[in-house]
């Protein structure tokens, strides 16, 4: 079974083995580019600070409170 992709992006850009990418050369992409990579080798890329989730900052937050109302 084919292991989960994940999104991720990078400030600075990434070179992705050609292992991960399963490509002949290391992959290069571009700052803020998203790449899919392996679910584990996304997060390590996470937790170690060097990318983040693609994406996961465009969710839109929940809605608080019914705007153009006015309290009092």
């Amino acid at each position: 079974m084919a292991e989960k992709k994940i999104k991720i992006a990078s400030a600075r850009g990434l070179i992705i083995p050609k292992q991960i990418a399963g490509t002949e050369k290391d992959l290069r992409v571009e700052p803020h580019k998203p790449v899919s990579v392996p679910e584990s080798y996304g997060r390590s890329l996470i937790e170690n600070r060097f990318a983040v989730a693609y994406g996961a900052a465009e969710k839109p937050a929940e809605p608080q409170a019914a705007t153009g109302e006015k309290a009092g």
